[in-house]
């Protein structure tokens, strides 16, 4: 149970003691002007919050905790404290450590994407960068990282990071001959080509089982996996017998030209046997991927910016897919990029009420305009490509913030 009200002293002294100790927010707004908690005249916190006879559920927030106006007053120098003022707590947690312990309800559809993006987002990391005029790529790859004492001994020890089910089989996906090889440092080139089984990787497997067996002529690379088993000792795929596994291809950037065609036609292709299996289409072999997935008609209407995008979208940061927007606006010849940013607009400004909350540009109960939410999305698109050498007035008909 959450509460947010103060307590009855006579009925619940104990709780009533420790509410009125750590769960109250210091005077502020109105109240007080110069607390530490005021930015820009309102209180970062949303304190005082409104009188409220029931608990409500927001969208996209915590829920709006029940403070009815019941005229309980706690004094304390000369400050009135009510309702109002009471930070959300959990009295059995608040008796048993006897401490401040803010506790909010999350159960929100936001609080799984939550969770599964924290889990992989990586160590924390910290970027700097003194600029005075047009962005340098290359600094901007260049992150500071921290790990804390806890999480060094955590890796020292080995101990599991997480756990996760199904299985995932990550699948490689490189142009022919550019697939990495790992080596010792004392190893010479001729040693290291040498080496039995160097040239076979999973997709160059997956051609060679394609093409002596029929059964899997039915699966894309990346459902291959589900039903075969890779073997890295003597890279070969093999029947599964149990487990159930989920293929999952690396993601590939539309900067990376063939890569990126190659990958497009991998999340189609059925039964590929080789390089030039996948680049004949209608009986016409074509020299390059680019020039194959123009046959089969996966560029000419954006098909391919449009899978790439929702990729993107299931796996990325909202920032890092607004810049992989940018960048496939700055590389590449997109044909209607308006009809590309009205398809995945909510996707990609998914965080942007949060951002507007954090900013205090809205009360925190407030409801937000979608206008506003896509308003801002575009913002900062174009900040972006600004940041790169363009703007959004370059690609007509882009709708302007």
């Amino acid at each position: 149970m959450i509460s947010a009200q103060l307590l009855d002293p006579q009925l619940q002294p104990l709780l009533y003691a420790k509410v009125t100790k750590y769960m109250l927010h210091g005077l502020c707004g109105v109240d007080n002007s110069q607390a530490k908690c005021m930015v820009n005249g309102k209180c970062n916190k949303h304190f005082p919050k409104e009188y409220r006879e029931r608990t409500d559920w927001a969208e996209d927030s915590y829920p709006l905790y029940a403070r009815p106006n019941n005229g309980l007053v706690f004094e304390h120098n000369g400050a009135r404290f009510t309702n109002q003022y009471v930070v959300p707590y959990c009295p059995q947690l608040l008796l048993l450590f006897d401490c401040y312990l803010n506790v909010e309800i999350s159960a929100g559809l936001g609080t799984v994407k939550y969770l599964s993006k924290y889990i992989y987002k990586g160590p924390d990391r910290a970027t700097m960068e003194i600029s005075g005029g047009m962005q340098d790529e290359i600094k901007a790859h260049l992150n500071g990282w921290f790990i804390s004492p806890i999480e060094a001994c955590w890796k020292i020890f080995e101990f599991n990071m997480h756990r996760e089910s199904p299985a995932v089989q990550r699948l490689p996906i490189h142009l022919p001959n550019e697939h990495y090889v790992n080596f010792h440092a004392h190893q010479t080139v001729n040693e290291v080509l040498a080496r039995q089984n160097v040239e076979k990787t999973q997709l160059t497997a997956w051609f060679n089982y394609n093409f002596v067996h029929d059964d899997g002529l039915g699966l894309t690379y990346w459902q291959f996996s589900q039903y075969y088993t890779w073997d890295a000792k003597v890279k070969s795929w093999y029947p599964r017998q149990w487990a159930k596994v989920i293929g999952r291809m690396y993601f590939v950037l539309p900067s990376k030209g063939e890569q990126f065609f190659l990958q497009l036609l991998l999340t189609i292709f059925e039964g590929g046997k080789s390089w030039e299996y996948l680049r004949t289409w209608n009986g016409q072999v074509f020299a390059i991927f680019k020039e194959a997935c123009m046959a089969r008609g996966l560029l000419e209407d954006d098909h391919g910016w449009r899978i790439c995008l929702e990729e993107a979208i299931a796996m990325q940061p909202r920032m890092a897919c607004r810049r992989l927007l940018a960048v496939i606006l700055l590389t590449n010849e997109v044909a209607e990029p308006h009809l590309l940013w009205d398809q995945f607009k909510a996707g990609l400004c998914d965080d942007v009420k949060h951002k507007l909350h954090h900013m205090n540009h809205y009360q925190a109960n407030q409801e937000i305009p979608e206008n506003d939410v896509y308003d801002y999305g575009l913002w900062d698109l174009n900040r972006i490509l600004v940041e790169m050498g363009r703007s959004l007035t370059d690609f007509p008909p882009m709708p302007l913030p």
